[in-house]
């Protein structure tokens, strides 16, 4: 199953620069206002490596990169190490711990999958939270950062779960060959119910960390193993498991092309090559500290949209209880189950959306996909509600033509109620669960389906390819 590695990571020299200052969210989360501020931040900010804002920006990185590390600001390493990382933070009701993790993840015996991708989580409002369902409760995210073998999907070791896009690849491609690094790590998740590696994690408490930093409300901190008894007992575990990507689809893949390019470059290939591996952040379904918050749908756009009409069709399947505001739909629509939506209307008219008890899911959506995707909420959504009922396509929804994600529900509803779009709808949280079962069915689900966080950051570890 899954090969890992201990490696020799290049971090931040804490004694030339604060790291808090040098960190930075991924890529894919930070827009042109939030690049601004980051440039502003430090002069050796991350970003300036990972989506640098020069006209040529992939030999810009890879001047700034070796700038650098000849000012000694970015360092190696001393030891081949296993990174434990650790995030505390505050949750709420709107981001969701998740009942599943009662269920284990199933060791992976190989299978033919897909080849998956995704467009980007959230735009730039990723770090915002829905406020005040009930009390802020302080939880840490527990895992692990090394190397781990590139293998292609088809072999059933690392397992996709969503849909990528060609343009974010080519850009991440690019980067790779300029700066022959990477900048941060691809989330993924495992299953070990033993919780075998949060007992070396307890081991780390009475321990000053490696590397720490705090961001938007989070704390990081870093720790490094590097005996080789305790690198067993990592790759020991995940030798029998399977891996699944939580996320960081373009990433994994963009790996797997810059192996193919690499390997047929060199004569010499043996697989051992640094090429041949790539840097992941590795945490378990059974972490108390895994939480996953639901990403809400802002419908705009439509010609001839008639909300009473769309009331009048979903009552069909749906039984619809008004509510009398955004946190009182919020607030009953955790507690309603699966199948269930918030439908928020102008005029301030909200709506539970539950699916009748006679009304058969597998029916309902249309789409031929697997079972385990059309019992997701968001194919119920994206399939009977958006693409039967108002008639935006697959092919409109994958290019994003009427929609909009947040996971801030007053963003919906502001939306809704200036006038900026037609509809909103509001989700709970898909479960970890789901994703384990969409990935070992060989298939992928909709756009946006997962919120994993908090977000690993970018910048408190970094991957020579070299």
């Amino acid at each position: 199953m899954a090969d890992i590695r201990p490696f020799k990571a290049i971090y931040f020299n804490t004694s030339l620069t604060d790291l808090s200052r040098v960190v930075a969210p991924p890529y894919d989360v930070i827009d042109k206002s939030l690049q601004d501020e980051l440039y502003k931040r430090s002069p050796n900010n991350i970003v300036r490596l990972d989506l640098n804002r020069e006209s040529n920006p992939y030999p810009a990185a890879a001047a700034e990169m070796q700038r650098m590390l000849k000012e000694k600001v970015l360092v190696p390493d001393s030891e081949a190490s296993i990174y434990p990382y650790f995030q505390t933070f505050k949750t709420q009701d709107g981001p969701k711990v998740d009942d599943s993790r009662r269920v284990g993840l199933r060791p992976r015996r190989g299978s033919t999958t897909p080849y998956g991708i995704v467009d980007r989580l959230v735009e730039s409002s990723t770090t915002r939270r829905d406020p005040d369902l009930r009390r802020d409760k302080t939880v840490t995210r527990r895992g692990f950062v090394s190397w781990i073998k590139l293998e292609p999907f088809e072999a059933g070791v690392v397992l996709p779960h969503e849909r990528t896009l060609s343009k974010p690849k080519e850009d991440r491609l690019n980067l790779m060959i300029s700066t022959k690094a990477t900048f941060s790590q691809i989330f993924s998740l495992y299953g070990d119910q033993n919780k075998t590696l949060e007992k070396e994690y307890d081991k780390l408490k009475s321990t000053k960390s490696y590397l720490e930093a705090d961001y938007d409300g989070v704390n990081n901190k870093i720790y490094r193993i590097n005996d080789s008894a305790t690198i067993k007992t990592f790759q020991n575990l995940l030798s029998k498991l399977a891996v699944y990507i939580a996320d960081g689809h373009h990433r994994y893949e963009t790996a797997l092309e810059y192996q193919r390019l690499m390997r047929e470059k060199n004569p010499k290939h043996t697989g051992e090559e640094p090429y041949n591996f790539i840097m992941m952040y590795f945490t378990n379904i059974f972490d108390e500290g895994l939480v996953v918050y639901p990403t809400h749908r802002i419908i705009h756009s439509l010609s001839n949209f008639d909300s009473n009409k769309l009331v009048e069709t979903v009552k069909t399947f749906f039984e619809l209880t008004p509510k009398s505001d955004v946190n009182a739909l919020a607030s009953s629509l955790n507690s309603a189950g699966d199948y269930s939506f918030g439908m928020i209307l102008p005029q301030k008219k909200y709506l539970l959306m539950k699916l009748k008890n006679s009304a058969d899911i597998l029916s309902v959506v249309k789409e031929n996909v697997p079972a385990p995707v059309k019992r997701l909420d968001v194919t119920l959504l994206h399939d009977y509600v958006l693409r039967q009922t108002l008639g935006i396509s697959k092919e409109a929804q994958e290019k994003k033509l009427n929609i909009n994600y947040t996971i801030d529900r007053h963003e919906v509803d502001n939306a809704i109620q200036l006038g900026k779009a037609h509809v909103g709808f509001i989700l709970n949280s898909t479960k970890v669960e789901q994703v384990r079962e969409v990935a070992d069915a060989g298939a992928v689900m909709p756009q946006k389906s997962t919120y994993f966080y908090p977000k690993l950051l970018s910048g408190v570890l970094l991957n020579g390819l070299e």
